[in-house]
């Protein structure tokens, strides 16, 4: 049997894998998924590709509850089986720490039409071979610039994908569309763009910093010594790309732009011109067939000249000749000249857009004006099927149209774009019918709050306001068939449902500018989408207030007042205070219980834990006189991890014990990770401490599935500090650092100061105090910044006891802060606090 620990790497740590696979006699990954399903927990069917997948050359992360019913369902002892499971981890931990193990392909599809600029396109490729790959002494930064339309995107994308096919940068290409010239939105800020690119390199959420220039410092030290090419197309400015350039000798950049970017020092400039007559004579015949244009040499070349030789006005026109097979291109010249088009750039590629429209059949020409009503950078078959009140099927028929005569383009399987000139005509001609289109946009917004409303129901039951329904529900949408369908949904659409709410709040459509935020506030807290909540919450307040709805402000206050208390915020009381105040105004009994006890927990953060038990209570009188029994665990559970902070484990004990069981009877997705969480606090309180490793555990697992950072970096720490055996610091030093990837201090500042104390103390446990002292002065600063009394409690006894024989001065003021505190808690002075 192969040894887990000789894993470098997750691709090596499958080549072991799929090892063990093959001692245990070759079963097929079909047997594998049969096996594995009642493994699982919860236990569930796993299909056969799920299995093949994690098997796959090239995997950047590996589920670890399936990997570890893999290695039981091949027979392994139970002894080793937590062997392979550390691996795992610590694999894992050594790929966000040391950069990503995957290779990311972000480039869009190239063009089988390409023709033309020659010249330039060997020019850009040279300049973007590698010379003495890889150590050339700075990056390479190539600007291709022009006019709109004239084809800078698909010659940077061509000579891109060529520089791939001969072998350069095998470690990813990283893409994006920086919307510099967009008609109607603003620009990507290059914060968001690198978010983006931190995600698609395996960046956790929660370890993204919120600061732009922490963002940009970490993005340049992922990539530094890898072999990538970044094309950043359609840049407005300098100031929009500077932070996109990597540093190392190893990358190249490419950027498209219709200005030009003078002050990006270095970086050389390729400039693209309107195709040549012949060029132009070639793209039409590429696209409309040879012998039709090789028939009509004088007239081809009128029809070059008339699109002012811009491969988007050419292609659009060679796509209408196509689609008509009697006319001449005589008859395509005339057409054009009869449109009175008088001046070239890109009055040309407007010509013969509309063209192109004027003789679509009227279903398409249709769906073309209703894709204006579309917010975001791309679309699928559903969205383009709402907007245009059609099925899928009618939908998607219709957008092949549109793609067989250029109007729109398929960058990605089953998504679908236009460019730039193309939108602003469809704009155009969708305002020209204001009625239709606001029916348009209306059902676009109604159908990201329906699903949106559906994925949230899968994700957290009870935490989106489902009532009223939407005026126009889509006829037909993505599976969403339950929590994994949900949030790849989700992650997939996020960038269309921020734009969604700020198209809803732009054109005065209140109730979607705060329903919208309202029912994605747990996806987004729970990721680590911080910047998108609090733009999101900022927008949807200012639109409850514009409606003077009480429900509204209250929910969205509510929203505020949870992002306050998860990222430290002093706030957060007074925003929970007004939500609760406002439920309580308006007779809804069960929301007033969820405030109150979101009150409780601000309190709790704060080390108010008197304050916190009182709000919690009253969380639980409020359920009860509903009748929301239901909804009881909740409160109890924090009532419960409120005995723990006190010290009272065995009177937490059973509570959290009956807590797990109402979740796990209930299946409440996502709940079952907390409870176990807090049991294992308790099980450790009361020196259980096997159990409590177990408990911890079960937690991180069941987190790590359902996407819940906080508990999974919670457990992950618990599990450390408690797993019983002689398995070395350096395989928990492991799984420690991968708790500390998950919770920055922007965002989670109370789970990171818990995870730092943990660390400490594991730390002397195992005899090595060479870090300790400066982990636990860390963890005090948050602590004191913070207000986490709590955990400023822990940390200054840690450093008394630390410190009690070289600095006994320093470790009696560190006691006296201690008694005041547990003082100030309405904890006993001498209570046994387990961290």
């Amino acid at each position: 049997m192969p040894d887990p620990s000789r894993a470098r790497d997750v691709s090596e740590f499958v080549r072991l894998l799929d090892e063990a696979r093959i001692n245990a006699g070759r079963p097929s990954y079909r047997t594998i998924a049969k096996r594995v399903g009642p493994l699982m927990r919860p236990p569930r069917v796993v299909a056969y590709s799920t299995v093949s997948d994690l098997f796959k050359v090239g995997r950047r992360r590996l589920d670890l509850d399936l990997v570890v019913a893999i290695v039981r369902s091949l027979g392994v002892a139970e002894s080793e089986v937590a062997r392979w499971r550390e691996a795992c981890v610590r694999v894992h931990a050594d790929a966000k720490s040391g950069g990503p193990t995957g290779v990311f392909r972000q480039l869009p599809h190239d063009l089988s039409t390409f023709v033309g600029h020659e010249r330039l396109l060997a020019e850009l490729v040279a300049a973007l071979t590698p010379r003495v790959a890889p150590s050339v002494p700075a990056t390479a930064v190539a600007v291709v610039e022009g006019m709109a339309g004239v084809g800078k995107t698909q010659l940077a994308v061509h000579a891109a994908h060529a520089l791939v096919r001969d072998g350069w940068y095998p470690d990813g290409q990283l893409y994006v569309n920086l919307r510099g010239f967009d008609p109607v939105d603003r620009p990507t800020d290059a914060a968001t763009v690198l978010e983006s690119f931190l995600r698609a390199l395996e960046v956790p959420a929660t370890q993204i910093p919120a600061d732009p220039g922490e963002r940009a410092a970490m993005f340049r030290d992922r990539v530094h010594d890898r072999r990538m090419l970044i094309l950043l197309d359609n840049a407005a400015d300098e100031d929009q790309v500077r932070d996109l350039i990597p540093a190392g000798p190893a990358c190249r950049v490419l950027i498209t732009s219709r200005r030009c970017l003078l002050r990006l020092d270095g970086a050389g400039r390729y400039v693209v011109e309107p195709f040549s007559a012949a060029e132009a004579v070639g793209l039409l015949a590429r696209i409309a067939g040879d012998g039709r244009v090789a028939a009509e040499p004088e007239a081809a070349r009128s029809v070059a000249a008339r699109c002012g030789g811009l491969p988007l006005a050419v292609a659009l026109s060679a796509a209408r000749l196509r689609s008509r097979p009697l006319w001449t291109v005589a008859d395509l010249d005339s057409r054009l000249r009869d449109g009175g088009l008088q001046k070239l750039g890109s009055d040309a590629v407007h010509h013969t857009v509309d063209l192109s429209y004027r003789h679509l059949a009227a279903d398409t020409q249709s769906l073309f004006r209703a894709l204006a009503a579309v917010p975001g950078p791309d679309f699928d078959v559903f969205v383009a099927a709402a907007v245009a009140d059609l099925a899928a099927s009618e939908a998607e028929a219709l957008i092949e149209d549109l793609v067989d005569v250029h109007l729109v383009q398929q960058h990605l399987p089953g998504r679908y774009r236009m460019h730039d000139l193309v939108a602003a005509h469809s704009r155009a001609v969708a305002v020209g019918r204001a009625e239709e289109h606001d029916r348009a946009v209306e059902r676009g917004l109604d159908y990201y709050l329906h699903l949106a409303i559906r994925a949230a129901e899968c994700l957290a039951p009870g935490t989106a306001v489902t009532h009223p329904p939407v005026a126009w529900p889509p006829r037909s949408g993505p599976p969403l068939a339950g929590f994994a369908e949900a949030m790849a949904w989700l992650e997939d659409e996020r960038p269309s449902l921020c734009a969604a709410i700020e198209l809803a709040a732009r054109t005065g459509r209140n109730q979607h500018a705060w329903r919208l935020p309202q029912a994605l506030w747990w996806f987004l807290c729970t990721r680590g989408y911080m910047d998108d909540w609090d733009a999101a919450n900022r927008l949807a307040d200012a639109a409850a207030h514009a409606l003077q709805d009480a429900r509204a402000r209250a929910h969205m206050a509510k929203c505020i007042g949870t992002a306050s208390w998860r990222t430290g915020r002093g706030s957060a009381i007074e925003e929970l205070t007004v939500a609760r105040t406002l439920f309580h105004e308006l007779g809804d009994v069960d929301a007033e219980a969820a405030a109150e006890n979101l009150v409780g927990n601000a309190y709790n953060s704060l080390g108010n834990l008197r304050e916190a038990v009182e709000h919690y209570r009253r969380s639980v009188e409020l359920y009860r006189s509903s009748g929301r029994t239901d909804e009881l665990y909740k409160p109890l559970g924090n009532i419960g991890n409120s005995l723990l902070d006190l010290g009272r484990y065995a009177e937490a004990l059973p509570m959290l014990e009956e807590i797990l069981d109402i979740v796990v009877a209930r299946g409440i997705v996502g709940q079952d990770a907390r409870a176990r969480s807090h049991l294992g606090r308790a099980l450790a309180g009361v020196g259980r401490f096997a159990e409590a490793a177990t408990a911890f555990r079960t937690s991180a697992d069941a987190a790590h599935r359902h996407g819940d950072s906080v508990v999974e970096a919670l457990s992950l720490s618990g599990w450390a500090l408690y797993r019983p055996g002689d398995h070395g610091m350096a395989e928990d030093r492991a799984i420690f650092l991968a708790a500390l990837d998950l919770t920055p201090v922007a965002e989670h500042p109370e789970t990171r100061t818990t995870v730092l104390n943990r660390y400490a103390v594991a730390l002397r446990k195992s005899g090595d105090d060479s870090e300790t002292d400066e982990i636990l002065r860390t963890a005090l600063e948050l602590a004191i910044r913070y207000g986490v009394r709590r955990d400023e409690e822990i940390s200054r006894s840690e450093l008394a006891e630390l410190h009690r024989a070289t600095d006994p001065a320093f470790a009696d003021a560190q006691l006296e802060q201690v008694r005041a505190i547990r003082a100030e808690m309405g904890m006993s002075a001498d209570a046994r606090i387990v961290v």
